[in-house]
């Protein structure tokens, strides 16, 4: 299959060359965001910053396999107050914590997991090694990863959540080098062959309650069945988290649906809680049909809690900083729904509007749209689900499972869905009900189609403070 470079992103990160996948070590320091990332086969840190969230500075690679193995994910704190001691002085620096794996030669099992830090003076640039790693191990060696660290200011301590098989575990530290264990979180709900992966832990505000934060603790999912395509998702637990323990609310919920994995969020001193994560999916990651990189990340996204129905959710919404992006918006106006056609002549554009689903039966927008060729998202107003259908959207014959529709669920409450979608060139993202469903879908167009369509139909609906904001 050829593989073609018109499929790069523009609104996306995206590695110049090789392949990319979970996003690591993501924190904020001296005004730059660091991203690094799994680079590479065997695995590497590859690292861009940015001081925008949008624009990227793709920068040497910042680690390379050693004598422990490949580097697997992390995560990078600031140290602040030089708590670990590898500084000189007082004045601290960046800490970059991460797992590595080492196989047998065949690269099956039995393998070994364990966890390493490094340091760096020069704001990310160059790294040091500690020379006492690991720092953790265990015994039982393998689905031991992805540390994420960060600082409990209640306990003073260094917190550790690590990805245990079908639990996350919990470790602390007065210093970034000897790790005591804390507590375990059976994360399986039942499933048995469910793996956890990439675990995150924040405090995070609630909307409307000034001053009122909840512990919000998720985590990467995939059923390691041997057929089909591999279920894989992320879920987020609301709870309390006293340093060494989190204790949920209740069950877990979804954090997104569809062709999105990894999630983390950046560490730091940062207001908001933004996140990025790995749009892609395991089951045709190997597949895609572009040259010369492989993978891409999601537009970074800002999260917080509301209040629905007396529950909490978590909701998220891309970085305000994507709209600075914008070069020109189009008002649509508010219209009663039998049909709108708008040609569009950039690849990037973002869609937003509320539709009033009156006494429709079902909302259809199709993006990408021409004789041959469409992307459509369909709203089933009876079951209160979101439909994505890419069986049309350009190449899908490099999977046989990757044309299946992606149902998505939505509380629509007053009968109004809130949609925002963003359009790339390799990519849909939906965030729906304000930002309380969101999904991800990869796409390969055929062409260069750009029509859009809206419509209701076995009733009327209508359209409300919509707009089309064309990208750079």
């Amino acid at each position: 299959m050829e593989r073609r470079e018109t499929f790069r992103p523009h609104l996306h990160f995206t590695p110049k060359t090789d392949w990319m996948n979970d996003p690591n070590g993501l924190v904020y320091f001296d005004g730059e965001y660091h991203l690094f990332y799994q680079y590479r086969t065997p695995r590497h840190w590859g690292h861009a910053v940015s001081r925008d969230l949008t624009t990227w500075e793709e920068l040497n690679v910042a680690f390379s396999p050693d004598e422990l193995g490949q580097i697997f994910s992390g995560s990078a704190v600031v140290d602040t107050h030089n708590t670990s001691g590898l500084f000189d002085g007082e004045k601290g620096g960046l800490i970059a914590i991460y797992t590595n794996h080492l196989s047998t030669p065949n690269g099956t099992f039995p393998y070994e997991e364990v966890q390493s830090i490094a340091f760096s003076t020069n704001k990310g640039r160059d790294w040091t090694r500690y020379i006492g790693n690991p720092v953790l191990k265990s015994e039982d060696k393998c689905d031991f990863r992805d540390p994420m660290v960060m600082w409990h200011a209640p306990t003073s301590k260094w917190v550790m959540v690590l990805a245990t098989k079908r639990s996350v575990s919990f470790f602390t530290s007065p210093d970034l080098k000897e790790w005591s264990f804390g507590s375990e979180l059976d994360v399986s709900e039942g499933d048995q062959e469910l793996i956890s992966e990439c675990p995150d832990l924040f405090e995070c505000e609630i909307e409307g309650r000034p001053g009122e934060k909840r512990w919000v603790l998720w985590l990467s999912w995939f059923n390691d069945q041997k057929e089909g395509l591999r279920p894989q998702g992320e879920k987020y637990y609301i709870g309390d988290f006293d340093g060494t323990t989190f204790r949920p609310d209740d069950k877990s919920r979804p954090l997104s649906f569809g062709d999105v994995y990894a999630t983390v969020t950046w560490k730091g001193d940062i207001e908001r809680k933004l996140g990025i994560g790995w749009m892609n999916h395991w089951g045709y990651a190997h597949l895609f049909p572009t040259h010369p990189w492989q993978g891409s990340m999601t537009v970074a996204r800002e999260y917080r809690l509301r209040e629905v129905g007396g529950e909490l959710r978590l909701v998220q919404l891309p970085v305000k900083e994507l709209e600075k992006k914008r070069v020109s918006s189009r008002a649509l106006g508010r219209r009663e729904l039998n049909e709108f056609l708008e040609a569009e002549t950039s690849e990037a554009f973002e869609f937003e509007g509320a539709i009033n689903v009156g006494s429709a039966e079902t909302i259809i927008l199709e993006l990408m749209q021409d004789d041959d060729s469409r992307f459509s998202i369909t709203l089933d107003v009876a079951t209160r689900t979101l439909t994505l259908d890419r069986s049309r959207s350009g190449l899908i014959d490099f999977h046989p499972n990757f044309a299946d529709p992606l149902v998505v669920p939505l509380s629509l409450r007053d009968q109004t869905l809130s949609l925002k979608v963003i359009l790339d060139a390799g990519s849909v993202e939906v965030f729906a009900d304000e930002g309380e469903a969101y999904a991800a879908r990869t796409l390969f167009p055929s062409g260069a189609s750009t029509g859009i369509s809206l419509k209701a139909i076995g009733g009327t609906a209508t359209l409300d403070n919509a707009h089309i904001h064309t990208y750079k």
